[in-house]
């Protein structure tokens, strides 16, 4: 994502994040597609950059081939179709309700390895006209509120963003300044599975199901390799998968086994009904999958 940075149409870009206003119709961030990238959009100088960044990592890496995991890559595809007319995309999709409760882990884990206490009221304080009286120098809250820790990382982290294509974002907005980020999260999900859907080609996408891989690890590696037409043994799949915690080519039954108790269903506290009202289009999708 820090290559991106570079991109003149960034999702982190002039945003309007006073809190007052958040969830505004009136809010240019709440009205607008600007941060979905279709063929229409058109950046030279930054066309140029990524084009002789791929290349010279492939020149690094002596390599012909470059694989690019990005999920941001969802709102792009339009503008990643026009400069690389070759391109193959692996939609990687799981049971809606796991991804939602790995999400609000990732943010519960970085909000304590940065000592957010309370993250409803740091992202009040964080979304102002001007910066909190005390982001002096040296305190952590002047690290955050200017450029590290995101700097750091190469992509803005926190407060949480997401990309502003409409309807769903002033509805993600709304549900934050309400401190209920479990619907949030989960409409950001639902926003992500639309725009990518409505804009994955019907040729050069294969689909994978995580719930899939678990099951047949070995077999949906073959299909990989196949779309992607990389020739290799299933020896050779062995021995990377053996690499990816996937012993003799099978899951780590300790995941497997987590992965089944969550089927039967999760808790989001008082949210729980809601959420699952919003993932509801996502669902949809996830009980038509093809299964092993």
């Amino acid at each position: 994502e820090a290559v991106w940075l570079q991109c003149g149409s960034h999702y982190s870009r002039q945003r309007h994040f006073e809190w007052q206003t958040l969830d505004s119709g009136k809010n240019p961030d709440n009205c607008s597609d600007i941060d979905l990238l279709t063929a229409a959009y058109s950046d030279a100088h930054f066309e140029a950059y990524l084009k002789r960044s791929i290349q010279m990592l492939l020149l690094h890496r002596q390599c012909t081939r470059f694989i690019w995991k990005n999920p941001m890559h969802g709102f792009r595809i339009g503008f990643i179709r026009k400069m690389f007319p070759d391109a193959q995309f692996v939609f990687i999709a799981r049971n809606p309700a796991k991804v939602l409760r790995s999400q609000l882990e990732f943010e519960r884990c970085y909000c304590k390895a940065h000592f957010i206490e309370d993250a409803q009221q740091w992202r009040r304080d964080n979304m102002r006209p001007r910066p909190p009286y005390y982001n002096t120098r040296r305190s952590w809250y002047y690290l955050f509120h200017g450029q590290l820790p995101n700097d750091m990382y190469g992509h803005q982290l926190w407060p949480r963003v997401w990309p502003r294509v409409q309807p769903e974002h002033q509805l993600i907005q709304r549900y934050l300044k309400q401190d209920k980020v479990a619907c949030a999260t989960a409409m950001g999900i639902v926003q992500h599975d639309r725009i990518v859907r409505q804009t994955l080609p019907r040729d050069n996408t294969l689909r994978v199901w995580h719930e899939n891989v678990l099951r047949a690890p070995l077999q949906v590696l073959r299909e990989i390799h196949a779309f992607l037409r990389l020739n290799a043994t299933d020896e050779q799949r062995v021995q990377w998968l053996n690499r990816e915690d996937f012993k003799d080519g099978q899951a780590n039954p300790v995941r497997v086994q987590q992965s089944s108790e969550w089927e039967k269903g999760l808790s989001f506290g008082d949210e729980t009904d809601e959420v699952y009202d919003i993932l509801r289009p996502c669902f949809k999708h996830y009980e038509g999958r093809p299964t092993y």
